[in-house]
């Protein structure tokens, strides 16, 4: 698996999840068995719901602390054929900083601005090299910010292992035409009401590194990808190894790959509110990774390679056999999946509140990989991933299928309860 230059940001959020994981065994009657599952389910309910409530508040705080608020994208993706979506963030009063016209050299302008300053961005500008923000900038549109010849990323804050600017805030821009991320991302990154389109591998990436927080609100992430990332990073969102990260109220769209992917040991993870629509492989996905992780009210439909938006699957939807397709069952394929995630000696993984329909093979679906204690996979690297093997502690309740199945529930430590 390659290393698409995973970051993250620092918004203090400290979230604790408790769950209890609901086991009915030796019930001797059909009945007794379903007595049972409904107390403990009426039980993990309550502790999950106050729970939530705390985490929420805290949510609130950050929003509170968050100025400006994050504009619309510049452009407005082609309409599909989703629920009404979202409501736009509302515009913030005009940029406050150095000014930055049309055609001139953005890297110039943030080189010789100081630490924390704000440039204010307008007009379009092709660049021929990654920009590189100091630590505290923020770069703040609306402008267009795209390739001039082959430029792997767009805007970097994670330079290195281990190295990059922290707290930067990118709001208001259009990032397209790089051959890997738009957006590589570093700890404490806030990205907001950003357009970010026909990047190569991800819309935004970050590598934290076990780091934290990250915040990634409000933005139009669409028709990324190439089929010669699938399987190996490419997606809307990633993160790996991250610690309070928000992913909310984006609309990521017709992506090739994943849509939202928290992958190795992502933690303390909220993903609230956004519309992932009609990728190629999964709409949400949380992989070898932790609790706590709220994933809430979202609208997650015709992801997985539906013919809705991919009526002729070749080459998007390759499959490693050489077929073109949705995942199958066991990939494990559809709209809201988990993959050897949320162990049982972690704090809860709550699926919650989520409308779905129109996924291919499942709406919600759950896999056990095998990576024991110890660690298994070799392409985690030494030291990585320790100790994800069932049993999980998974509650998945309150969401609304709109006909997509929900697959993998009998696995050890996932309870499925009211789900529509």
């Amino acid at each position: 698996m390659t290393a698409p230059r995973l970051m993250a940001v620092t918004l203090a959020a400290a979230v604790a999840l408790t769950a209890v994981v609901v086991a009915v065994s030796g019930a001797e009657t059909v009945g007794d068995a379903r007595t049972a599952t409904d107390g403990a389910l009426a039980a993990e309910r309550s502790a999950t719901d106050a729970e939530l409530a705390a985490l929420q508040a805290r949510i609130a705080e950050l929003e509170a602390s968050l100025s400006p608020t994050p504009p619309p994208p510049t452009t407005t993706p082609p309409p599909s054929p989703s629920p009404s979506p979202s409501p736009s963030p509302p515009s913030p009063g005009p940029c406050v900083g150095i000014a930055v016209a049309s055609g001139a050299n953005v890297q110039a302008a943030i080189t010789a601005a100081p630490t924390g300053a704000t440039l204010c961005l307008s007009g379009s500008f092709g660049i021929s090299a990654p920009l590189r923000p100091k630590t505290g900038q923020s770069l703040v549109g609306p402008a267009h910010i795209f390739a001039v010849g082959a430029v792997l990323d767009g805007i970097m804050l994670k330079t290195g292992a281990g190295i990059g600017a922290v707290n930067v805030t990118i709001q208001g821009l259009r990032v397209s035409g790089f051959g890997d991320a738009a957006i590589v991302c570093w700890r404490g990154a806030r990205l907001l009401g950003n357009e970010l389109d026909h990047n190569g591998e991800n819309g935004i990436g970050c590598g934290l590194e076990d780091g934290g927080p990250l915040l990634i609100e409000g933005n139009s992430i669409h028709d990324n990808g190439d089929t010669a990332f699938v399987g190996q990073g490419a997606a809307a969102i990633k993160v790996a190894r991250g610690h309070d990260v928000v992913i909310r109220g984006n609309r990521v769209e017709r992506n090739i790959g994943n849509g939202i992917w928290c992958d190795l040991e992502c933690h303390a993870v909220t993903i609230e509110g956004n519309e992932v629509l009609g990728q190629t492989r999964k709409g949400i996905h949380f992989e070898v990774s932790r609790g706590p992780a709220l994933v809430l009210d979202n609208t997650v439909m015709f992801n997985n390679c539906a013919p809705t938006y991919w009526p002729d699957p070749r080459p998007a939807c390759a499959l490693p056999d050489g077929t073109y397709g949705p995942q199958g069952a066991g990939s494990p394929g559809g709209g809201i999946t988990t993959n050897s995630s949320c162990p049982a000696a972690s704090t809860a993984c709550v699926i919650r509140g989520n409308r779905l329909g129109g996924n291919m093979v499942a709406g919600i679906n759950f896999r056990d990989d095998g990576r024991p204690e110890g660690g298994t996979k070799e392409q985690n690297g030494p030291g990585c991933c320790v100790g994800y093997d069932v049993p999980f502690n998974i509650l998945v309740e309150g969401n609304v299928l709109g006909g997509d199945r929900l697959l993998n529930c009998s696995l050890a430590g996932i309870t499925c309860g009211s789900n529509t």
